[in-house]
């Protein structure tokens, strides 16, 4: 059975508490980047993931540019510190809904093309399974939205490079409106007139439906077949696939046979006072174009 592969995190505990209770005063919640006004990287694509290199005290490696992370994150075995334990209260939720908690590493130092971190306490998780199914054979960590927050992201695949430019407040800037949900930008789309609230993640090399929807569109979908979702850790779980005929973002641009896999979301949905989540919407969407993820005026930006 073919095996998918999908990155994306929720933060689930009580963050004030946990930065009035750290021992230090970084907290791996809320870090505070030095960040310049502009930032150019190159990168590389591995089946749909972004790769970036970034130091991290002295050591030089990959790491996954992933805006369904809520924060940088590091890869537990290449920084275990002997006095180290997991944080009790918090756990970071992956795609199939399965809790890991974490553990931090102190970092003096990390870059990336300028933008830095010091002194702080950083979240590390095991990434050794995502690392082997990803390709990544020196898998550092992964870079996510505490880092983006203030840029307009641009992701330019074909070109390889990623631009990150902190753009002026502005309510006119036009584009795809979203809402923050946490770290991530929801848009709103249709699929055969029928409106749903999506994630954007360019984390995630598939698509994602929530299962609920797999009848209901059962007619807009080719090529249905069986696969083994997975995110970060080692759970895979038996889900529909299949390819989107037509999905359209409201005011935005439409997409044409999209690879989409269908699975539950009910672990992001557990607030009854928020609007739903009906799916993300990841690789096979965002790499058809040059894409812009501007949170600071919380539109997207298509060229």
């Amino acid at each position: 059975m073919r095996k998918i592969l999908m990155l994306f995190w929720l933060l689930s505990g009580c963050v004030t508490a946990w930065a009035q209770t750290a021992t230090r005063p970084a907290s791996p919640i809320t870090p505070r980047p030095s960040t310049p006004p502009v930032v150019e990287a190159p990168m590389r694509l591995l089946n749909g993931l972004i790769i970036v290199t970034a130091e991290i005290d002295g050591r030089t490696g990959d790491f996954i540019l992933d805006s369904g992370a809520p924060m940088l994150v590091l890869n537990r075995p290449q920084f275990a510190e002997p006095t180290s334990s997991l944080i009790q209260g918090f756990q970071l939720r992956g795609v199939n809904g399965t809790g890991a908690s974490f553990s931090t590493y102190h970092a003096e130092s990390f870059q990336w093309q300028g933008i830095s971190l010091h002194d702080h306490d950083v979240p590390t998780l095991d990434l050794t399974d995502l690392a082997r199914r990803a390709g990544v054979t020196d898998l550092l960590g992964l870079i996510g939205y505490s880092l983006l927050s203030p840029y307009a992201l641009t992701l330019d695949y074909g070109a390889q490079k990623v631009t990150l430019r902190q753009p002026t407040l502005d309510a006119a800037t036009a584009g795809v409106p979203f809402v923050l949900r946490g770290h991530l930008p929801v848009v709103e789309a249709t699929v055969n007139g029928q409106l749903l609230h999506l994630a954007v993640d360019c984390g995630a090399q598939q698509n994602l439906l929530d299962v609920r929807l797999t009848t209901p569109l059962a007619g807009q979908v080719r090529r249905s077949e069986q696969v083994q979702l997975s995110g970060a850790d080692e759970n895979a779980h038996a889900v529909t696939s299949g390819e989107l005929r037509k999905l359209q973002l409201v005011g935005g641009p439409t997409f044409h046979k999209q690879s989409t896999v269908f699975a539950s979301l009910r672990h992001l949905n557990q607030r009854a006072t928020r609007t739903p989540l009906d799916g993300l919407i990841g690789y096979p969407a965002l790499h058809q174009q040059i894409t812009t993820i501007d949170y600071v005026n919380n539109v997207l930006q298509f060229e």
